[in-house]
């Protein structure tokens, strides 16, 4: 039953091309929210600590939060597009999420590899922090990263 449930809800969801682009605009922008807070959630560890860039570790967390930001903006990006695919998507005539999503598909392909291949070398980076307190803390960030790359390929596919 609460299997029927969802798949009436995302059908009514993806009905109209304006309820698609608004959703998936919403699930992008929360997205990114999450990855922002998680940054600033370890920028306020960072300080508890007292960091100082000791070892490696300020190194692999340059890498890991320049990985990060081009997650956040590769979801800006899709957000963008999908402002620009709406108003297309509402002048045809087939109408429902078809021709909206259809749009995306080019975009989400080389976008969801971005996303990937920033997950990858997040998940490299952090293996060789040496404190174990950062180390936590970015793991929830490339939890973050992970479910930015299945909202994108959400979006798109």
């Amino acid at each position: 039953m609460r299997y029927k449930v969802l798949a009436v809800a995302a059908l009514l969801i993806f009905t109209t091309s304006g309820a698609f682009a608004a959703s998936a605009a919403d699930l992008l922008k929360q997205q990114r929210s999450r990855i922002n807070a998680a940054i600033t959630a370890r920028n306020a560890l960072l300080d508890r600590i007292h960091f100082t860039g000791h070892n490696d570790d300020s190194l692999q967390l340059a890498s890991i939060n320049a990985s990060e930001l081009t997650v956040a903006y590769a979801l800006q990006a899709l957000e963008n597009v999908i402002e620009l695919v709406r108003p297309a998507a509402r002048q045809t005539n087939s109408g429902g999420a078809g021709a909206g999503a259809g749009s995306l598909r080019g975009v989400g392909e080389p976008m969801l590899t971005l996303c990937q291949v920033q997950m990858t070398q997040m998940a490299s980076d952090s293996a060789e922090l040496v404190d174990w307190r950062i180390r936590d803390e970015v793991q929830k960030q490339i939890e973050n990263v992970r479910a930015a790359c299945g909202a994108i390929g959400a979006v798109t596919n």
